[in-house]
């Protein structure tokens, strides 16, 4: 079995990309998340996915906070 090489790198200000190591360059995704919000994990799992694959993926969270909340009434 062989381990997979993925490479966390800070963005100060912007967040974290995961890819392959070395210099590159490398295919790059940039990821958004749905309605689950930037703080549910999703979009990192996903980058990570991308990143085994050989790309650089960037997890943009674009929003503050959870999924939107919906009230219903009976």
């Amino acid at each position: 079995m062989t381990s997979l090489q993925i490479v966390r790198r800070l963005l100060p200000d912007w967040g974290t990309t995961y890819g392959p190591p070395g210099e590159g360059p490398f295919p790059a995704v940039m990821i958004f998340h749905g309605s689950e919000g930037a703080l549910s994990g999703w979009s990192h799992r996903n980058a990570v996915i991308l990143a085994a694959h050989g790309f650089l993926a960037f997890p943009f969270g674009y929003s503050n906070g959870g999924p939107a909340r919906i009230s219903v009434r009976q």
